[in-house]
């Protein structure tokens, strides 16, 4: 840790990239039969960058004695974040809920609620309350569809 250079840490981020879950598909791949690589997203290794970066700061290196601040690791992340861009490389986002399923889930509570004589009193509660919630936010829901 006390002798680590920039190369070194650029050669750890790079170990630590080929352990990550997303999938950077090349411009040819069919998606059908699909091995191309996975990275780690531009942001975790953004992330990791810092945490190394504290890491050193705790150790008394700070600035140019940092290896994490060099130019040369702040290139890889800048070549890291452009390359994900170019590919099209977007973050999951949640599900979407409709007012169907808010529908169903209200149901679905309802129903154990009615069932509820070997439940717990927080357990009752929390389907209650639960089913509330879902009940009137589906109510500001029902008007924009």
């Amino acid at each position: 840790m006390l002798s680590a250079t920039s190369k070194d840490i650029v050669k750890f981020l790079l170990s630590k990239d080929r352990t990550g879950k997303t999938v950077v598909h090349v411009r040819t791949c069919d998606r059908k039969v699909c091995k191309c690589p996975h990275y780690l997203v531009a942001g975790c290794v953004d992330s990791l960058i810092g945490k190394l970066r504290a890491i050193y700061n705790k150790l008394g290196r700070f600035n140019h004695a940092n290896p994490v601040s060099h130019l040369l690791v702040k290139e890889y992340l800048k070549f890291t974040r452009e390359e994900q861009a170019s590919l099209a490389v977007s973050p999951k986002q949640a599900v979407r809920l409709f007012f169907t399923k808010f529908k169903s889930l209200i149901r679905h509570f309802r129903v154990k609620i009615a069932a509820s004589a070997s439940l717990s009193l927080v357990i009752k509660y929390i389907l209650v309350r639960d089913a509330t919630f879902l009940w009137i936010f589906s109510l500001g829901t029902e008007h924009r569809i």
